[in-house]
């Protein structure tokens, strides 16, 4: 798995750079060539690879960019400078704000990346979409989707972000042949510090946790870490994340104190644990065990996690064409035929079925429908769609009462529970 950084870029104004990224990526390519064919036998389907911030041609971006008058700038410049589809960048070193105004030249800041990997992957059975790509190993036991973590990201946006989108097509995808463990495998860290912006946001990790995915990959912080994310749904759900260190970076990027480093990770038979061990240049080339105070002065750290209840259902629940169907009305807008669709399909708690007819309903504000399908509720989300869908249809004692009955079944914490009553009680100041 190569966690992004593939080259290390040309700063902004560099004569040449054409050039100098050509050579650059050209090192990469031939590297990669010789990681597959030393570790996987010339089998290049699995070598994983994403792209990093380094990846993107910056210069190409900022050519994408014209300046804004002072007096053009919109008041809602500073909330739009964090949604990553703006078109808008602020540029601290000048003081202004700019604006992306050719797209199509804007989107080909990864076009030497994309282009790296049509090539490697020529012939091999990978299809790569947009912003991801799944790789299949053991079988089919084991699925690593690749996300792109660089949505808007340039030169003078430094953040990660994966579509959202892409998460929720990699899950459909994923569902027509179930794994029994998805890896998700990314660039951005999770973590920064509060002056910095270069990181992806943990509710991603949320998502993706929420997905099914247990073991996450990622590079970009330039030092190797492991830890535990976690999810209350109400039941708690992990995702075991690694952090790879680099393997090539030059000395005065790396962290005080952190040689090169890479990591190699056992996986246990069962799909349930992993042994990560870090390794970590000890003299000259020669790498070895990284025994770090964080690793307990080991060189090596063990993670484990539950496979998601829902790995087998989504078996059963991926051979109904049904299910597939309502899917694809869903992305098209219409919710009238995603619920007939869906009307003679099994919709208990935890099935997707259920996840998509209740969305569906919220579409259509069919509250009625929707509190039948929902009652009785089986997480705290549904907990709370219940109760507005009543404050909604104009029963807001009815709405307080199943607030009150259902809430400690699923643990919802305290502040949550009044949200909803502060909600039920605006609903019924206003009927």
């Amino acid at each position: 798995m190569v966690t992004g950084d593939l080259v290390q870029g040309a700063p902004l104004g560099q004569v040449g750079y054409r050039d100098l990224l050509d050579d650059q990526y050209a090192v990469a390519a031939d590297f990669l060539e010789l990681l597959a064919e030393h570790f996987l036998d010339g089998d290049r389907s699995r070598l994983v690879m994403v792209p990093g911030n380094h990846d993107i041609d910056w210069n190409c971006a900022r050519s994408a960019m014209e300046p804004v008058a002072e007096t053009e700038v919109p008041e809602s410049f500073t909330l739009r400078l964090c949604n990553a589809a703006s078109d808008l960048r602020w540029s601290w070193r000048e003081r202004r704000v700019y604006r992306i105004v050719d797209r199509e030249l804007y989107d080909q800041r990864l076009a030497r990346f994309n282009a790296l990997t049509e090539e490697f992957y020529a012939g091999c059975g990978i299809v790569k979409q947009p912003a991801y790509c799944i790789h299949r190993l053991c079988g089919g036991r084991i699925a690593m989707v690749a996300f792109d973590s660089c949505l808007g990201n340039d030169c003078f946006a430094l953040q990660g972000k994966i579509d959202e989108q892409a998460i929720a097509d990699a899950f459909i995808e994923l569902r027509k042949s179930p794994p029994d463990l998805s890896i998700a495998v990314w660039h951005h860290s999770i973590e920064g510090e509060p002056i910095d912006t270069a990181y992806m946001s943990p509710s991603t990790v949320e998502d993706l946790i929420g997905k099914g995915f247990r073991l996450g990959l990622h590079g970009h912080q330039h030092r190797a870490a492991a830890d535990n994310r976690y999810v209350h749904l109400p039941d708690k759900q992990e995702m075991a994340i690694v952090s790879a260190g680099s393997l090539c970076a030059a000395g005065w990027s790396l962290p005080t104190g952190v040689a090169r480093q890479y990591n190699l990770i056992e996986i246990s038979d069962g799909l349930t644990s992993a042994r990560v061990h870090v390794r970590e240049v000890a003299m000259a080339n020669n790498f070895g065990p990284a025994r770090r105070t964080e690793f307990g002065l080991k060189g090596y750290i063990d993670l484990d996690w539950q496979l998601p209840p829902f790995t087998s259902r989504y078996r059963a629940e991926a051979s109904d064409a049904r299910i597939l169907e309502a899917e694809r009305a869903k992305a098209k807008g219409e919710f009238a035929e995603v619920e007939q669709l869906l009307a003679d399909v099994f919709a208990g708690p935890g099935t997707y079925a259920r996840n998509l007819l209740r969305l569906a309903l919220e579409e259509q504000k069919a509250w009625g429908r929707l509190i039948s399908l929902l009652d009785p509720p089986a997480t705290i989300s549904e907990v709370s769609i219940v109760t507005r869908a009543l404050a909604e249809n104009g029963d807001s004692d009815a709405a307080e009462e199943f607030l009150q009955k259902h809430h400690e079944c699923v643990d919802m914490t305290a502040p949550d529970v009044e949200n909803l009553r502060a909600y039920i009680s605006a609903k019924k100041a206003l009927a």
